[in-house]
């Protein structure tokens, strides 16, 4: 007589006997703690802080000109003897709005597309300007 049940238990797998199961349950069950301790609204704010994180510090473009964001929200650019401050907000991971002080505030906020990898960020004015920067600093 053979014993057919531990044969068939034997053949059985768990999910957590698959990584990639195990991984994508684990970040699905965080987003969903993370959603309900701060809502949903709270977690994009969330999001934009950690945009926030990886723009602060400064980027240099090829030929010269630097961008300076900082955490309060302050942002410097110069390009040459120009200096031109204002203040930035990150309206989402790809979008940012920056306001020029002074004489440069007439042109009002301007909305810039922005893409970051690594040490780089591609940056797109409203006009589709595209200017490649390197973070520096």
């Amino acid at each position: 007589m053979s014993n057919q049940s531990g044969s068939q238990s034997g053949n059985q797998k768990s999910w957590s006997d698959n990584p990639a199961i195990v991984t994508i349950t684990v970040i699905a069950a965080l987003v969903a703690i993370i959603a309900f301790l701060f809502g949903t609204g709270e977690l994009s704010d969330l999001m934009n802080w950690f945009t926030q994180r990886q723009l602060v510090g400064t980027w240099q473009d090829q030929q010269g000109g630097t961008i300076t964001f900082y955490d309060d929200g302050t942002v410097v650019t110069q390009s040459g003897l120009l200096i031109i401050s204002g203040y930035y907000e990150v309206i989402d991971n790809k979008q940012l709005r920056i306001e020029n002080r002074g004489l440069f505030a007439i042109a009002g906020p301007q909305v810039y597309r922005f893409e970051i990898s690594g040490k780089k960020m591609t940056f797109v004015d409203q006009f589709g300007i595209t200017t490649f920067l390197t973070k520096v600093r």
